[in-house]
């Protein structure tokens, strides 16, 4: 009976916290009717769009989309597989069908943390996987660095939180055929691999270090066998990843933004902010409680399977390690790692790393002490008041959600959504938006245009620099003039 009791306890756990994550979408999916397109929105969209409305074929637009990589690999960025998505934002088959931007993000993101938390509780049978992704999930998209730029903004998004989210399928696609041979999931592996290696520079060494780490762990694991399993994807991923950094635009963009930075003292930097960002700006009560409701279901878990969690230590070294590498490539090429977009993806890693960290350290405890889930009273009796311990929990989550959102609606994209949407910026800057397109799609070669107002700070920052830009090559405008909005 009581073994009973916990397993309906984890089961209503798995699914109280799924309902949770659902719920919160909802505000953050339904102010999707504000969005429309942004600043390099139309810069990488303007041929395809040009080449369906002229045509509406499909071979027109791919012609388009080829012509766009050309133009950008030669003059100023060779990340090849993110021009694509660029290139095809939703905008270019009508502004409307932009409302499916945070639908495509919020998508992608969700399914990559399920499948790889999946892959990696494999062994362990019960829900305790989709209630560490939920958590995982909860603070990664409410406490989202720059929510805009996460969600809203398609060419930002599609750009970090996308390829973000293909890393995380690749490590699961590689996890999976590392157990058992699949060809279906390995041509797969290869196809997400060329996508990620030819995404945005902090994603794709993060996933050079990635397969580098997992050729390392099969051999020193003994299943040196296994390494042509992850070979192939390696392979596709390394040229993927050469092709992009030897691109003549990533030369030309490098004189705009400055020389490049010594790398030694980047990869030094690189460990400073990986202190810095984690301890002084993004730990605070959400992560806490993370790792609070995480210990007891970690703990569950490690019970369940006989993997003994060696060197812990030595794994949260190496995550430290990987999350400081993220910052690397901003350090050495923009020279500033304090970029909204850039650090939705490392805040996001370091979640996901923290929340495996705390599991593999809590299974590390019980197994060191060899603790019986079957035999040891204690267990039983922490196990009565599990219930207990998570409405306390969630009682203190919930106090402090209403000290955090009533002063400052921001703190949470969900409260930011239901804040803009009831203040009006958000109708706002759809009304701003929709009246500029509307002039656009009027007659003359020279039309003006008005300033967006940038009252939401849901649906616009300072990482997207000009509303208008790229307007006029979208639009089939000689030029487009800026007025002060009244």
């Amino acid at each position: 009976m009581a073994e009973m009791r916990k397993k309906v306890l984890q089961n209503k756990m798995a699914v109280l916290l799924t309902v949770i994550y659902v719920i919160s979408l909802i505000p953050i999916l339904m102010a999707s009717v504000y969005d429309y397109p942004q600043a390099d929105d139309w810069t990488y969209s303007w041929r395809t769009h040009v080449a369906w409305e002229d045509t509406h074929s499909m071979l027109e637009v791919g012609k388009a989309v080829i012509e766009t990589i050309k133009d950008s690999y030669m003059n100023w960025q060779g990340t090849f597989s993110s021009i694509v998505l660029m290139s095809l934002q939703p905008a270019i088959w009508g502004e409307r069908f932009y409302a499916l931007t945070p639908f495509l993000m919020l998508g992608m993101l969700t399914a990559g943390t399920l499948l790889l938390v999946r892959e990696l509780f494999r062994k362990v049978k019960g829900t305790e996987w989709l209630s560490v992704s939920m958590l995982v999930l909860l603070v990664t998209v409410q406490r989202m660095v720059c929510k805009p730029v996460a969600f809203y903004w398609y060419n930002g998004a599609v750009h970090y939180i996308f390829m973000y989210s293909i890393g995380l399928m690749l490590a699961a696609c590689l996890i999976k055929i590392v157990r058992r041979n699949r060809p279906v999931i390995m041509i797969w592996s290869c196809i997400l691999a060329v996508i990620l290696g030819g995404g945005n520079l902090v994603t794709a060494l993060s996933g050079a270090i990635g397969f580098v780490t997992a050729l390392l762990l099969l051999f020193l694991s003994g299943k040196k066998k296994r390494v042509w399993t992850v070979l192939p994807a390696m392979i596709c991923n390394f040229l993927a990843f050469a092709v992009n950094i030897a691109a003549p635009g990533n030369w030309i963009r490098q004189d705009a933004v400055g020389a490049q930075e010594n790398p030694v003292m980047s990869i030094l930097r690189s460990f400073y902010y990986c202190i810095e960002f984690p301890a002084m700006r993004w730990m605070d009560w959400t992560v806490l409680l993370l790792i609070l409701f995480l210990i007891p279901l970690a703990w569950k878990a490690a019970g369940k399977v006989e993997f003994s969690f060696p060197m812990p230590l030595l794994v949260m070294a190496y995550s430290y390690c990987f999350v400081s590498a993220m910052f690397t490539p901003l350090d050495f090429a923009a020279h500033s790692v304090d970029i909204g977009r850039a650090q939705n993806i490392i805040f996001s890693t370091f979640v996901l790393a923290l929340a495996l960290n705390v599991v593999y350290l809590v299974g590390w405890c019980r197994k060191h002490f060899h603790i019986s889930l079957a035999v040891n009273k204690r267990e039983k009796k922490f196990a009565s008041f599990s219930g207990l311990y998570y409405a306390v929990l969630a009682g203190a989550g919930l106090w402090c959600i209403l000290l955090s959102v009533i002063p400052s609606p921001e703190y949470f994209t969900s409260a930011l959504a239901i804040h803009d949407m009831q203040n009006g910026s958000a109708r706002a800057y759809a009304d701003a938006a929709e009246q500029n397109i509307e002039i656009l799609k009027g007659e003359g070669s020279e039309v003006d245009i008005y300033e967006i107002p940038k009252n939401s700070q849901l649906l616009t920052s300072s990482d997207i620099d000009q509303w208008h830009f790229g307007t006029k090559f979208f639009y089939r405008k000689d030029k487009v003039n800026v007025l002060p909005r009244q």
